[in-house]
C-alpha cells in the first residue's frame, strides 16, 4: 500500500476513534451525574431519617408523659374515693395465674428495653383466690412497676408458690436501688418518696405503695418487704386460698372498715 492510500485509510478511521472517545466521555459523565444524584439522595434520606428519629423520640416521650399523667390521675381518684368511703368493692373468686400473665405482659417490654432479666416461675397451674380483682390487679401492677422502674441492671423475678398454711405466696425480687431502713418506716405513707426536690431521679408523686397497702388490706392479703440500699428489694404477698377463704370474708369486711367505709 502506497503512502497516499495509507493516509486515506487513517483518515477514514480517525473520525470513528473520535466518535468512540466522545461516546465514552458522555457515558462517564452520565454515570458520574447518576452517582452524584445517588449521593445527594442518600444525604437527604439521612436527614429525613434523623428527623424521623427525633419526631419518634418526641412522640415516645409524649406518650410516656401521658401514661404517667393518667396513672397519677387514677391514683388520686382512688385515694380520694378511699378517704371519702365511696370506693366500690366487688368481691368474687379470681384465677390468680391468669391475672398474673396479663400483668407480666404489661411490664415485660419495659424490662427488656432496659436490658434487665425478667422472669416468672410457678409450681402450680391454677390458683383460685377471693377478693376484688381491680384492687389486686392494681396492687401487683404497682409493685412490679416499681421493681422494673428502680432496677437499672440485673433482674426482676416473680414466683408463685404454694404454702402448707392454706395460703399462696407471690414473691417479687429485684436487684434495684433498694430502700433505706429509715424510709421503710414511712414507706406506705401517702406522698412519701425517698428522693425529692432537685435531686429526684425518678418520676412519681408517692401514691403507688400507699394505695397498694390499702388495696391489699381490703382483700385480707398480707405484705412483707425486705430491702437494702444498692442491693435490691424482695416483696412477698400472702393470699388466703379460696377454698379456705369463704370463712374469711368477714375478715375482708373487717379490713374494709379499718381502711375506709368502702361500699360492697
Amino acid at each position: 500500500m502506497s503512502k497516499e492510500e495509507l493516509k486515506k485509510e487513517v483518515a477514514k478511521e480517525q473520525p470513528k476513534e473520535n466518535e468512540e472517545e466522545i461516546e465514552n466521555d458522555e457515558a462517564e459523565a452520565e454515570a458520574e451525574a447518576v452517582e452524584n444524584e445517588f449521593d445527594l439522595l442518600q444525604a437527604e434520606m439521612a436527614v429525613l431519617k434523623d428527623k424521623y428519629a427525633r419526631v419518634h423520640a418526641d412522640f415516645d416521650n409524649i406518650k410516656k408523659s401521658g401514661d404517667r399523667l393518667m396513672k397519677t390521675v387514677h391514683e388520686i381518684a382512688d385515694i380520694s374515693q378511699l378517704e371519702a368511703g365511696s370506693f366500690n368493692l366487688t368481691l368474687k373468686p379470681i384465677e390468680l395465674t391468669g391475672l398474673l400473665k396479663n400483668i407480666l405482659q404489661k411490664h415485660k417490654n419495659k424490662a427488656h428495653s432496659k436490658e434487665i432479666n425478667f422472669s416468672y416461675s410457678s409450681d402450680i397451674e391454677k390458683v383460685m383466690i377471693y377478693g376484688d380483682e381491680y384492687c389486686i390487679n392494681e396492687a401487683i401492677n404497682n409493685i412490679l412497676h416499681n421493681a422494673v422502674k428502680y432496677t437499672e441492671e440485673g433482674s426482676v423475678n416473680m414466683s408463685l408458690q404454694d404454702s402448707i398454711h392454706s395460703t399462696y405466696k407471690l414473691i417479687i425480687e429485684d436487684t434495684g436501688i433498694g430502700m433505706s431502713i429509715e424510709y421503710q418506716k414511712k414507706l406506705f405513707e401517702t406522698f412519701s418518696q425517698e428522693s425529692d426536690g432537685y435531686s429526684k431521679k425518678y418520676q412519681g408523686i408517692g401514691l403507688g405503695l400507699a394505695l397498694t397497702k390499702k388495696f391489699l388490706e381490703m382483700n385480707d392479703i398480707e405484705i412483707d418487704i425486705q430491702s437494702e440500699r444498692q442491693k435490691g428489694t424482695t416483696i412477698t404477698l400472702i393470699f388466703p386460698k379460696y377454698q379456705h377463704n369463704r370463712s374469711r370474708i368477714n375478715g375482708i369486711k373487717k379490713g374494709l372498715v379499718e381502711v375506709a367505709g368502702c361500699i360492697l
